[in-house]
């Protein structure tokens, strides 16, 4: 009888909100094991990232006892994986390591057992990953990985593969890519009709997101409520024989080939990972090909791009990227809550995006920073270094309240202005990027049915078209407009205003306790200070044909009716348009109770919010992303204190 392979993986990233984590267990999670238990015939093997087996542990006791039972049982297995769920090839080899061999551990408290594979995050395969893995005898791909080594279907089903690097060798465990759209989204009897096209000596592997079962749009209902998965196991028992990966590997007497992929992820990634010229290319080819009906037997060697492009992609991601790493070096290793932040600023979900908000999720990008700040600290004023790895050189100024991250070659501006005493970035922006699905958006239709999220782009609300703008520069703080007139509040909205000059690049001198920059070009000079409480901006200008403006973006992560904004004694809500002459902002944060005051010269300002228009498994969503402040420095020294009241 054909053998089948079944494996469920369960994510929930790091700095999720709690109630997604308890609707995910409610409509998924818990539903599928209860109607799985029913089944004894019904072998599984199931993945639950760090992240979400700590929440389960913590709140959900009885269910993790529920599955030790069946693993006792012999009819789960537990997979392992990188504890975060991190991308496992981006990161140093000891920390990559150290992930497994830590969420090892985890699943031989929780379940007294050792895994012998793990999940792949995102399937992101590089050829080194035998050696990061080794001695775990399997890991979870795609059958596009195999396909792309010139392998045939019919090998695929029917052979074991390993990879390996140096001295190290894996089992490659490949999802068919079938099965991942059939299951659950079509009748039982289509995957059963796919099954009985192969001999019986063919093996299926279903490896995929148990938000499939029931949190994916319309799924709970389909696979529950209409009984879609009772409906499956009914019928499919007759067909094939469920076994659980590490069984199938001791009882398979084939042959055991090599194949060593290339770099890359299913199919989709690769198209997500492309800019936005380079996506619509992509599609046109993919278009052509389709249209001479050669899709479905060539399109494994038509890649796309690979999970790293996204660094490439945002900086926004190269930045948290290259911050954590840069990190580790003021890590105390000993200290294991401080081991546990530095693997959980590593959780994958706020890097990239693709299907899901990823990166445009301004409390995932949140934990990041969240973690990272905590786990380790700069001792110095002053602390210089290459951070994002751009061959130039970056500033970092230190105090007991505000580390402040500052980028010579980018208008000598502030990427990253930690707030310490809460572990919070209040520079943790986004630019509002050029994406290729903006062009795909249906406005008018709204999601019904059960449909792979992989299909249609719905907008979740009307008139979302009307929030699509894209930002000339990153969305850094004290970043140089040089205009020939007063700007609007419009202009600064949808970024519409022309300015005269590009991003300008600083020479740099530091300091024990500032640094100085000058652009020469421009006749303007920039001194950054920090002491005991504050940091201090001073801007010095010697030209003044141009009108110079700066600009800063703050972001805060409560409700709008916990954000204000205090100017002239005025309260606004974050998502006010203010035109105000003043000399001091109060930005204020109810929830966390942060009070960020900010005196400056007398000057005009100019407040705008900043909506990013980004895609979601739920449709396209208007999400609020960060307040920007534009002040006219129209005096030959302009000064700007930053406190934390």
């Amino acid at each position: 009888m054909k053998k089948f392979i079944f494996v469920v993986h369960n994510h929930q990233p790091i700095g999720n909100f709690d109630s997604v984590f308890e609707e995910a267990f409610s409509k998924a999670y818990l539903p599928f094991i209860e109607v799985a238990s029913k089944f004894d015939n019904f072998k599984f093997a199931i993945h639950y990232s760090g992240p979400l087996l700590r929440w389960l542990a913590k709140n959900k006791p009885d269910f993790i006892g529920l599955i030790r039972d069946m693993v006792f049982k012999g009819r789960v297995e537990i997979l392992g994986g990188s504890f975060s769920e991190s991308i496992l090839p981006v990161w140093d080899f000891d920390s990559s390591k150290a992930q497994i061999e830590y969420m090892n551990n985890l699943v031989y408290d929780l379940f007294g057992c050792k895994p012998s594979g793990i999940w792949l995050a995102e399937r992101a395969w590089e050829p080194n990953l035998p050696s990061v893995i080794d001695p775990l005898e399997y890991v979870v791909i795609d059958d596009i990985h195999l396909k792309r080594c010139g392998i045939q279907e019919s090998e695929v089903l029917n052979t074991v593969f390993v990879a390996d690097n140096v001295f190290s060798k894996v089992k490659l465990l490949a999802s068919n890519e079938v099965l991942r759209y059939t299951i659950p989204f079509r009748q039982p009897q289509e995957t059963i009709d796919y099954f009985n096209n192969f001999n019986d000596e063919a093996f299926f592997v279903f490896a995929d997101d148990g938000e499939k079962f029931g949190i994916w749009p319309g799924t709970y209902e389909w696979v529950y409520k209409s009984a879609w998965l009772e409906n499956f196991l009914n019928q499919i028992n007759n067909v094939v024989e469920f076994v659980l990966p590490k069984d199938f590997f001791k009882s398979y007497t084939g042959l055991i080939k090599r194949a060593n992929p290339p770099t890359g992820s299913y199919t989709e990634l690769g198209e997500w990972a492309l800019g936005f010229e380079a996506q619509k290319q992509y599609n046109d080819y993919m278009d052509k090909i389709k249209s001479m009906n050669l899709y479905d037997s060539k399109k494994h060697f038509i890649q796309g791009g690979t999970w790293r492009n996204f660094l490439a992609k945002y900086d926004e991601a190269n930045n948290m990227h290259k911050r954590v790493l840069f990190a580790k070096q003021f890590l105390d290793s000993k200290n294991k809550q401080k081991t546990e932040q530095f693997f959980d600023a590593q959780c994958n979900d706020a890097y990239w995006h693709g299907i899901f908000g990823g990166l445009y999720m301004p409390h995932l990008r949140n934990a990041v920073y969240e973690n990272i700040i905590s786990a380790a600290n700069f001792e110095n004023p002053v602390t210089s270094a290459d951070i994002d790895n751009d061959y130039c050189v970056e500033h970092v100024l230190s105090n007991s309240i505000f580390n402040v991250f500052v980028k010579p070659n980018y208008s000598g501006s502030i990427f990253e202005f930690d707030i310490k005493p809460f572990n919070f970035n209040i520079t943790n922006t986004i630019k509002r990027h050029k994406e290729f699905y903006h062009t795909k958006i249906d406005y008018k239709k709204q999601n019904s049915g059960v449909e792979s999220i992989h299909s249609e782009i719905f907008a979740k609300e009307s008139g979302i078209e009307n929030f699509i703008f894209y930002d000339k520069n990153n969305r850094y703080t004290l970043v140089d407009h040089f205009v020939d007139k007063e700007l609007t509040l419009k202009e600064i909205f949808e970024s519409s205003f022309n300015q005269i000059n590009g991003i300008l690049k600083y020479n740099t001198t530091a300091l024990d306790y500032s640094i100085h920059l000058e652009n020469k070009q421009f006749g303007i000079r920039k001194v950054y200070t920090i002491n005991n409480a504050s940091f201090m901006v001073d801007i010095y200008k010697t030209q003044d044909q141009h009108i110079l403006y700066q600009e800063l973006n703050f972001t805060f992560l409560s409700a709008f009716f916990d954000k204000q904004i205090i100017i002239n004694e005025k309260e606004y809500s974050m998502d006010s348009f203010i035109e105000e002459e003043s000399d001091n902002i109060l930005f204020v944060d109810n929830y966390r109770k942060i009070y960020f005051n900010l005196n400056f010269t007398p000057s005009k300002v100019l407040l705008v919010p900043v909506y990013s228009v980004s895609l979601s498994e739920s449709g396209i969503e208007k999400l609020y992303q960060q307040t920007c402040l534009f002040i006219k420095c129209d005096v030959p020294m302009f000064s700007i204190k930053f406190d934390l009241l």
